[in-house]
């Protein structure tokens, strides 16, 4: 008698069940994510503020140029409210954990410069054509565009190269003198207008 062939079966494949994730590692990848979601949001921030301020730069040394120091802040009032102002998230990412710049250093150095770029400059427009606004101008631009830049390529890449880190560091022993002195004297000059 003839054999029945035997049918032939597929194997019967059970579909497997993704492999449970340990509360553990989706902690992790989790703070993973938001750390880089930090350094994307902080390179974005120190280099559009670097922008700005070399936007500032920009416009003040040509105005310096072409009008001499009495077009300096009517070139700059703009960009340099809004890059001054921006530095106002400054205080926010201390308080929220972004950075680790404590609050109480950071407070009084951004409230001064907001005090003399509004309470000062804006508000006082005898003091606008003083020779003062062009180093001002001038000394807050060049200290702002290292450390953003250097801010920046460091959220960027990890890490700065040691020329920016050394201007970073050493720079402020030219441009904080003229830098303050700068602001002293306008303060000085406006209190005449303040009262």
């Amino acid at each position: 008698r003839p054999q029945a062939a035997a049918a032939i079966t597929p194997p019967r494949v059970v579909p497997s069940a993704p492999p449970e994730i340990r509360p553990a590692a989706r902690e992790e990848a989790a703070a993973e994510t938001m750390a880089a979601v930090k350094r994307a949001y902080l390179a974005v921030y120190n280099w559009a503020v670097f922008f700005g301020w070399a936007q500032v730069l920009y416009f003040a040394v040509d105005a310096l140029l072409r009008s001499g120091h009495e077009g300096v802040y009517a070139a700059v009032e703009r960009p340099l409210q809004l890059a001054q102002t921006a530095a106002v998230l400054e205080i926010l990412h201390g308080l929220v954990g972004l950075v680790r710049s404590p609050v109480s250093a950071t407070l009084p150095q951004i409230g001064s410069r907001l005090f003399v770029t509004w309470g000062i400059l804006w508000s006082f427009p005898e003091t606008r054509t003083h020779i003062l606004v062009s180093s001002l101008v001038i000394s807050w631009s060049i200290t702002e565009i290292i450390r953003y830049s250097f801010f920046g390529t460091k959220e960027l890449f990890g890490s700065a190269p040691s020329s920016l880190l050394w201007l970073r560091y050493s720079s402020f022993l030219v441009m904080y003198p003229t830098g303050i002195s700068s602001e002293v004297g306008l303060i000085y000059i406006a209190l005449q207008f303040i009262k």
